[in-house]
């Protein structure tokens, strides 16, 4: 079985520019997105599961592990409430220039990238707008 990638980029790309350079990006589908921000909840649920689940033994770790997954990881609404939240820090800003980013500009790192957002906080809203809006209506089948 292939996994498929969470992150989808659209072929058609705009230029962007950030800190006095220009940068070619790749407008990303809402649902990539979003996808991300829910797997983000979800991961950061089982972390915490884990964290206090090595603080326990046997069967109380068990129960615990057992209890925990059925009630601590969100879904549903909750979820959807989660990753809501989770797509208004700064970290899924970061994730989301990356995404846009890599395919044309493959070397530029993670810490590049959180400079140009500290650089450029003031025109993040309009750039991400952008980059988001690739997912755009969908065209009617003739």
């Amino acid at each position: 079985m292939v996994k498929e990638e969470v992150w989808q980029v659209l072929d058609e790309s705009i230029e962007i520019e950030l800190s006095g350079g220009k940068y070619k990006a790749h407008m990303l589908p809402i649902k990539s997105i979003f996808s991300w921000a829910e797997g983000k909840a979800v991961s950061t649920a089982l972390k915490n599961i884990h964290a206090v689940a090595t603080a326990l033994e046997g069967r109380e770790k068990i129960e615990y592990l057992a209890e925990a997954t059925k009630t601590a990881v969100p879904t549903g609404k909750e979820l959807i409430e989660q990753a809501k939240g989770i797509l208004y820090s700064v970290e899924a800003v970061e994730e989301l220039l990356i995404q846009a980013l890599k395919k044309e500009h493959p070397d530029i790192k993670r810490e590049e990238i959180k400079l140009l957002v500290l650089e450029n906080v003031g025109q993040l809203d309009s750039i991400i707008q952008l980059l988001i809006q690739g997912a755009g209506p969908k065209k009617e089948k003739e």
